[in-house]
Formats: C-alpha cells, sequence, structure tokens
C-alpha cells in the first residue's frame, strides 16, 4: 500500500480536529516559516471549512477553504507536516477541496501561493493573477481556477471596479486577508 493510499483526506469532524490542524498550522507557518503566532487563527477560520489530511489518526496535512464572495472558494492555509512532504498530500489536499467547490456550483477558486511552491499549483491547472506582495514576510502571488466559463474578470463591476483586484475579489491593498476586521466573519466553526 502507498502512503497516498494510507490517507484519508476529508474535512475536520469536529472541533477538536480543527485545533489539532491549527496546531500543525503553527508549526509549520509560525515555527519552521517563521510567521507571526497572531496570525494563527485568524479572522477568516470561523467561516472556513478545514480540511485535514489523516494518516493513522494523526494530521499531516491541513487547509482551509471558504467563500469571500458570491461563486467564489478561497483555499488557505496548506500545511503538509515536513516529514509528509513530497508524498503527494499537498495534491490529495488540493483535489478534494477543488472537489468540494465544484460540488457547491463555485465558478473560480482563489489562492495566495508562496512563490516559492507555484509550479505545485499551476500543476493542478491554477494560473496566476498580478503580481507578487509580501504576506507575513513571505513573497506570495495571487492565483485562480476558474471552474466555470462564466467567471467574472477581474476589475469587472461585481469584483472590486478596480483594476487592481485582491484574490478575495475586493480590492488590492497593503493588507492581506490576515488583516481583514474579524467583525467581517460569523463567529462559529462552519461545519
Amino acid at each position: 500500500m502507498s502512503a497516498i493510499e494510507e490517507v484519508e483526506v476529508r474535512p475536520a469532524l469536529s472541533h477538536e480536529e480543527y485545533l489539532r490542524a491549527l496546531k500543525l498550522r503553527v508549526e509549520v507557518f509560525v515555527e519552521e516559516q517563521g510567521g507571526p503566532l497572531e496570525d494563527e487563527p485568524d479572522c477568516w477560520d470561523p467561516a472556513a471549512r478545514h480540511f485535514v489530511a489523516l494518516r493513522d489518526g494523526e494530521i499531516v496535512g491541513t487547509a482551509r477553504f471558504y467563500q469571500p464572495c458570491l461563486g467564489v472558494g478561497k483555499i488557505g492555509r496548506v500545511a503538509v507536516r515536513r516529514e509528509a512532504r513530497g508524498q503527494g498530500l499537498g495534491r490529495q489536499l488540493l483535489e478534494t477541496m477543488i472537489g468540494h467547490a465544484r460540488s457547491l456550483g463555485l465558478r473560480e477558486i482563489r489562492l495566495d501561493s508562496q512563490v516559492s511552491v507555484i509550479g505545485f499549483y499551476e500543476r493542478l491547472g491554477l494560473q496566476s493573477e498580478g503580481g507578487p506582495f509580501m504576506e507575513a514576510g513571505i513573497l506570495h502571488q495571487s492565483m485562480r481556477l476558474t471552474l466555470r466559463g462564466d467567471h467574472v474578470e477581474p476589475g469587472s463591476p461585481d469584483t472590486s471596479g478596480s483594476s487592481r483586484t485582491g484574490s478575495d475579489g475586493g480590492p488590492r491593498s497593503s493588507l492581506s486577508d490576515r488583516a481583514r476586521p474579524s467583525s467581517s466573519v460569523p463567529g462559529s466553526l462552519q461545519r
């Protein structure tokens, strides 16, 4: 049995699983990459559906999915435990989440990739848009995957009306989605 067959990828089923996924994010984004602890969790977490990759009951990968605007899903906080990398877990996690977005009938998926892993997302069909930007001290690139042919181009009236749009459909500013006020999302964990 290969390593990928031994892994179960699914939405987190409990608050306890979410907390274990959050612990992995802290391990990867704070301890390993030097990101700020105050970003874990952030204001988008209560509104997000959290996905986990489990091997023998241990969370070895995680990512979150939320809908920042109508018809658009955003994938973020993709993290795989260091010793589990290079085994296809990230691909399996993303393919599961893309399938989730398709099942919801969304027109597109957006994400902000660390520049060093753009190729990973391109192999899954995502395309870069706009220029790179700094987030948590790491250079990122907005990316998009069109799921349906009736997508809205950046800068059209039903996004921001501006030619510079962020990966969540709103105007791009120096603030990332990590810095949005927590009052903009519901207060309970979505299941």
